[in-house]
């Protein structure tokens, strides 16, 4: 599950933070009343909120083989080093 979202952003989708509902098998009418007033704040900012940072694949920061160039991805492990760092240099435009 890990990398689903960055799988769908391969193909150029652009992929939004996931809306988990951890432990819904035990939720009570308040929790998930509060899970509702949540998701209409998620849907509500679907098209306005910053959607997950990945590196785009042809964006300059991988190399022919579509490894991570290096000094790139300091600091990060597993899949966050495909997220856009500060200071990262600019990617090519799509």
């Amino acid at each position: 599950m890990a990398d689903s979202p960055r799988t769908l952003f391969y193909p150029g989708l652009t992929v939004m933070p996931p809306f988990p509902v951890y432990s819904s098998d035990r939720l009570d009418e308040a929790g998930w009343q509060q899970v509702a007033a949540d998701l209409e704040r998620r849907l509500a900012g679907l098209f306005s909120d910053a959607p997950i940072a990945y590196r785009r694949q042809n964006g300059g920061h991988y190399d022919g083989e579509q490894r991570l160039k290096p000094g790139l991805g300091k600091g990060e492990g597993g899949t966050r080093i495909h997220l856009l760092q500060s200071g990262d240099p600019e990617q090519r435009p799509v």
